[in-house]
């Protein structure tokens, strides 16, 4: 077929006689007459226009509508092949396999589960590309933690100063930890008085 450069009026065509007979799919007689009689045009006058832009007779582009309608109902409104054949004007659900064949290379069913294999094998990708896209973006993150390095512990380190030394304490408890060192040595530095000695030695 001899590529067309389809004019604004080639494609406003087309568009309406498709959609007449996608809107009357389900009759099992769908005529260029009727088509004609809808556009106002006569059946000479469609069935050249068709053949002109599309190198197809009139009866054979209203079956390829069909099919093409047929399938679109199968793939995304959820029709078996038998509602398919029966809303779109085929009575007999055998030649509307073969009709089908014909148009697609395949059977509607064969069809059909070469796409659910195909969603399947796309799903699948795309669950791998999140995956690959969730640890690349973990791996950017810096890390959240704060390390406490550890101090050089000798043997004249008190117990409390080693646990320090080792990060296990938090900042609150040294700062504890020092309060009650300075108390001590303040009360090392005083003067000791009758009130220091254990109540045993006073009496």
């Amino acid at each position: 077929m001899t590529h067309i450069n389809y004019t604004l009026a080639d494609r406003q065509f087309l568009a309406e006689v498709t959609a007449y007979i996608e809107r009357y799919a389900s009759k099992q007689v769908i005529t260029l007459a009727m088509i004609g009689d809808s556009l106002q045009m006569s059946h000479d006058a469609i069935h050249h226009k068709i053949r002109l832009l599309t190198g197809l007779s009139g009866s054979e582009y209203i079956l390829k509508v069909r099919l093409q309608h047929s399938l679109h109902q199968m793939l995304h409104e959820h029709r078996n092949v038998s509602e398919a054949a029966s809303e779109n004007g085929f009575k007999d659900v055998s030649y509307f396999r073969n009709c089908f064949k014909d148009e697609f290379g395949m059977t509607p069913a064969e069809y059909l589960d070469r796409q659910q294999h195909r969603g399947i094998t796309n799903l699948k990708k795309t669950i791998k590309t999140m995956k690959q896209r969730l640890i690349a973006m973990l791996l950017s993150l810096p890390l959240a933690v704060s390390v406490v390095q550890a101090q050089p512990i000798t043997a004249g380190h008190p117990p409390m100063q080693r646990l320090w030394a080792t990060g296990t304490l938090q900042r609150v408890d040294r700062h504890h930890y020092d309060s009650r060192q300075q108390v001590r040595a303040t009360k090392a530095s005083r003067p000791r008085t009758d009130a220091d000695e254990p109540q045993h030695l006073v009496n």
